[in-house]
């Protein structure tokens, strides 16, 4: 299933924090925030002419990366370490999951 168009009429119109280039912004800066976004509500982008919004399979990754981080913060790791292992492991099961999503059948 595509993403679906949006009631915003304009981008324009989006919230900031709703906004493409702010979730991934949080995602690198601090991912807890961006997986806060995306469990909280849509997130929103610009295509066509049209605004769209983030489909089904973002939520699941970050409903998947969100036990990562908070195994990776109660290990006791240093944070440094915490956060490259946070990282790396979201953007691998991000990755799978939209490898996942374009390439399905039907």
């Amino acid at each position: 299933m595509a993403p679906t168009a949006v009631s915003y009429a304009s981008y324009a119109d989006v919230p900031y924090y709703r906004r493409q280039w702010f979730f991934w912004l949080m995602w690198f800066v601090f991912s807890p925030i961006a997986i806060g976004i995306l469990l909280s509500g849509d997130v929103y982008y610009r295509r066509k002419g049209q605004v769209r919004n983030f489909g089904l399979a973002n939520r699941v990754v970050a409903g998947l990366t969100a036990p990562l981080w908070l195994l990776a913060l109660l290990s006791g790791m240093p944070s440094i370490l915490a956060l490259v292992t946070y990282s790396g492991a979201g953007l691998l099961v991000l990755f799978v999951a939209r490898m996942a999503w374009t390439n399905r059948a039907g």
